[in-house]
C-alpha cells in the first residue's frame, strides 16, 4: 500500500505521523524504535533491534541485586559527612 505524507512542523522539528497500515505492519506501537536511513532520495524506516536498547541494558544489569547496591563503609562514612554540607 503507498499513501502521501505531508511534513510538519512540530517545534524545532519537521515531522510525519506514520499510517496505521505501516504502523501494524511493522509491529510498531508507541515508544517502539525506529532506524532511519537514507537511500540516494529515498528515506529508509527499519524497527530498531531491541538488543539496542531495553534488552542491551537489561543484559547489562543483569545479576545486580539490591544486596550489590548497598553502599560500601566507605561509601557510607563518605555519604554520611557533613564536609560540604557547610550552611554559609
Amino acid at each position: 500500500m503507498e499513501q502521501t505524507l505531508k511534513v510538519r512542523k512540530s517545534g524545532g522539528a519537521k515531522i510525519i505521523s506514520l499510517p496505521p497500515f505501516a504502523v501494524e505492519k511493522l509491529g510498531l506501537d508507541v515508544g517502539s524504535r525506529l532506524t532511519i536511513k537514507t537511500v540516494g532520495q529515498t528515506i529508509v524506516l527499519e524497527p530498531s533491534d531491541p538488543e539496542d536498547s531495553e534488552e542491551k541494558l537489561n543484559a547489562l544489569l543483569k545479576g545486580v541485586t539490591p544486596e550489590l547496591m548497598k553502599p560500601t563503609k566507605e561509601e557510607k562514612a563518605f555519604l554520611d559527612s557533613t564536609v560540604g554540607k557547610e550552611k554559609f
